[in-house]
Order: C-alpha cells, then sequence, then structure tokens
C-alpha cells in the first residue's frame, strides 16, 4: 500500500482502509492506527506496523495517548524522533506526515478517569504543537497536518483554541471522534494527502 496510517486510534481503530480515495479500484491506504497505542508500541511493532508495508508515505497521530499515558513532551519527541528515523533509514524517500495534538472535549487519564480540558493539558499542548513545528522544520520529508490552524474543528471564532472543540465531533466518551468527526477527519486526512492519491499505488 501506498500510505500507511500509525499511531491513535480516536478516529476509529482500523476502520478508514475503505474510506479514501481509490486509484485504479485499488486501496491506497492502510490503516494502522490502534487504540491506545504508545510511540514506544509503534516502535516496538515498527517492522509488522510499517516496515514490511514499504509505504512510500507514512501518516503518524502521536499525541494523544502518549499525554494520557503520562509521557511528557520531549520524551514524547525523543521516541518520535526515532521512529521517523527508522522509517528515513529502511524506506528511502519516504515521506513523513505528522499530525498536531488533536483537540478533545476530555482527555483519559492514567487512573482510568476523563476529565474535561484543563491548564495543564493546554500547557501540554503548546509545548507539543511548537516542538513537533520546530523538529519537521529540520526535514524537507516532513510535513506537519494542524487541527489547530483549521476552523473546521473548532467552534466558529475559536480557532486554536482547544478549549473550544465542535462538540458534534466526539464521541459520548468526549475522547473518540463521533461519525461526523470520523468523515471529517478522513476529509482533513484527504486534503492533506492529495496528491499522493494521484500516484500509482503499486509502483
Amino acid at each position: 500500500r501506498r500510505i500507511v496510517l500509525s499511531g491513535s486510534a480516536g478516529m476509529g481503530e482500523g476502520a478508514l482502509d475503505q474510506c479514501f480515495p481509490k486509484r485504479n479500484d485499488s486501496i491506497c491506504v492502510r490503516d494502522h492506527s490502534i487504540d491506545g497505542i504508545t510511540l514506544e508500541e509503534q516502535l516496538y511493532y515498527y517492522r509488522r506496523l510499517i516496515r514490511d508495508y514499504v509505504p512510500r508515505v507514512l501518516v503518524i497521530q502521536p499525541y494523544e495517548n502518549n499525554r494520557a499515558c503520562g509521557y511528557s513532551v520531549p520524551e514524547m519527541m525523543t521516541l518520535l524522533a526515532r521512529l521517523c528515523t527508522y522509517a528515513r533509514t529502511d524506506i528511502p524517500g519516504i515521506r513523513i506526515y505528522i499530525t498536531d495534538a488533536r483537540p478533545v472535549i476530555k482527555e483519559p487519564c492514567p487512573d482510568g478517569d476523563a476529565v474535561g480540558v484543563g491548564a495543564a493539558l493546554l500547557s501540554h499542548v503548546k509545548q507539543f504543537n511548537q516542538m513537533l513545528s520546530e523538529y519537521a522544520a529540520r526535514y524537507e520529508d516532513t510535513t506537519v497536518v494542524s487541527f489547530k490552524d483549521d476552523v473546521r474543528f473548532f467552534e466558529d471564532g475559536f480557532v486554536g483554541n482547544y478549549e473550544k472543540p465542535r462538540k458534534e465531533l466526539y464521541a459520548e466518551d468526549g475522547f473518540h471522534f463521533s461519525e461526523a468527526g470520523r468523515k471529517l477527519y478522513v476529509q482533513f486526512l484527504t486534503e492533506a494527502l492529495a496528491p499522493h492519491f494521484e500516484e500509482d499505488p503499486y509502483v
């Protein structure tokens, strides 16, 4: 497959293969997102999830599960950089797309409870988005796909305000996307990856 999705399954675990545009009736996307997976686990399963498929494009959604499991932003960036290095080394010419922090209504915590968006999360999100932007700027093969800059994920007039995501995009738990959220997420990624859907997935 030309494109592999890896990381959090806040959009619906392994359910997006058929949702993206096809090329000559061939599926171009392999959805390897897994509910609850962390960057450490993505590194552990890197061969099975990514390398063995030799993708031309890798899409990583790295944030929310790692935040929920208590990783600091520097720890997250170290693991993310290692994952990208593995991919660049094993698959020359790969293009890497990384999403910044996904807005949520509530965030799960290590003790299993969910809490609303508060100052600690907002600070963590700001630091992650900044460090991710700085990391991506160093590599020509890496692009940030930005939730925070997309007006469709926030209430009118509040783009980039993580305290004001659109509630209808979320399931009852306030964390996973609703059906409307999943459709928007597919549209969001399809727009970012548009040039790659015009290429032959088997070349």
